[in-house]
């Protein structure tokens, strides 16, 4: 059967899925990528799976990170020649986001992937997107602009970094899941699909017993306006019996601006009182006001018993570009969880 000149893949565990189908189905023996975040150890995984595989990287000098890769085998990799890492400097003016996966058995490029992913093992846990290519002069000009890009490291030296071991490779329960909550059209209008797949895992998520949702998607692909939906939805279906609370939290300045704008510019949310508190003094029409109402606040401005007081009147709290929340996650679990118990039905929907 002849393969499609192009596929466009969405979901989890898309990396494994990609390497399972080059490695195993297209026999190929080489891979060449960039990647704006790297793992080594990830590699490792795969170059211990695969014995006669070489991996070439292409990657930011400052955004790798080696894991549990221990330096002998490092160095023995080099030797061997199946691992090479090309690097840029370290500089702003250098780095890339691009991540491009090209792969080969023998001389031959046999597919491309461009999309989402970082090379990490962390992606596969993340919704992303790829967009397969068996079209040769597609493939080929690809891998020329990676090759060809102004890269000064070559077999950098190796920095340890001290981090968890890597989970080992498995290929998770098919995606979407096959209970979905259904999702009125009316709240998927104006999305593209991955933002529809997003808005129903979190509104999935509601049904748990701790419904927390931790939206980790490639920058620009519409994280406000998931959120947006979400608080449609929300208000409509779990709340319209009673006054809704919603705070939004930002890490800085400009962006209390831009959400404001949105929000009052969103017909669906127009109801709502919208509340900016840029200082000590902004929050209390907030707190007096019996209304529906959305308050937008720095993060900073949420620590000690202002935070506390923010959330035990929420319905729902929205952290914008959160990305240590996701390192924190555990301890934040153990945390929250003794108010979710008591209070099941307020869920908080996280977007980093």
């Amino acid at each position: 059967m002849t393969e499609p000149t192009h596929e466009y893949k969405m979901g989890k565990n898309l990396l494994n899925e990609l390497f399972t189908y080059a490695f195993d189905k297209l026999n190929c023996n080489k891979l060449v990528l960039t990647s704006y975040n790297t793992n080594i150890s990830y590699a490792n995984q795969y170059l211990k799976k695969y014995p006669n595989l070489k991996i070439e990287f292409y990657a930011n000098r400052d955004k790798i990170a080696w894991g549990n890769l221990p330096e002998n085998d490092y160095k023995t990799l080099l030797d061997e020649g199946r691992l090479k890492i090309n690097a840029t400097a370290r500089t702003n003016v250098y780095r890339f986001h691009t991540k491009s996966y090209c792969f080969f058995k023998d001389d031959e490029i046999l597919l491309t992937a461009v999309g989402s992913p970082n090379f990490t093992n962390d992606s596969n846990g993340n919704i992303e997107c790829l967009l397969y290519s068996h079209e040769k002069s597609l493939n080929k000009s690809i891998y020329d602009k990676i090759i060809n890009y102004d890269w000064k490291w070559h077999n950098i030296p190796i920095e340890k970094r001290f981090t968890p071991p890597d989970p080992p490779i498995t290929i998770l329960d098919p995606w979407p899941p096959d209970k979905f909550v259904d999702v009125d059209e009316e709240y998927l209008d104006g999305l593209w699909p991955m933002q529809k797949y997003v808005l129903r895992e979190i509104i999935n998520n509601l049904q748990t017993k701790y419904p927390n949702s931790m939206v980790n998607v490639p920058p620009g692909t519409g994280k406000t306006n998931i959120a947006q939906k979400f608080i449609q939805f929300f208000y409509e279906k779990y709340s319209s019996t009673e006054p809704s609370t919603i705070i939004i939290t930002v890490p800085k300045l400009i962006l209390l601006d831009q959400w404001q704008k949105r929000i009052k510019s969103d017909p669906n949310l127009d109801s709502y009182s919208v509340y900016v508190f840029k200082t000590t003094g902004d929050a209390s029409a907030f707190f007096n006001s019996s209304n529906k109402k959305i308050l937008i606040i720095l993060d900073s401005r949420m620590w000690g018993g202002k935070k506390k007081e923010c959330r035990d009147c929420t319905s729902i709290t929205t952290l914008d570009e959160c990305p240590k929340c996701k390192q924190e996650k555990e301890t934040q679990k153990q945390k929250y969880e003794p108010n979710l118990k008591e209070n099941p039905k307020k869920p908080s929907t996280q977007t980093s």
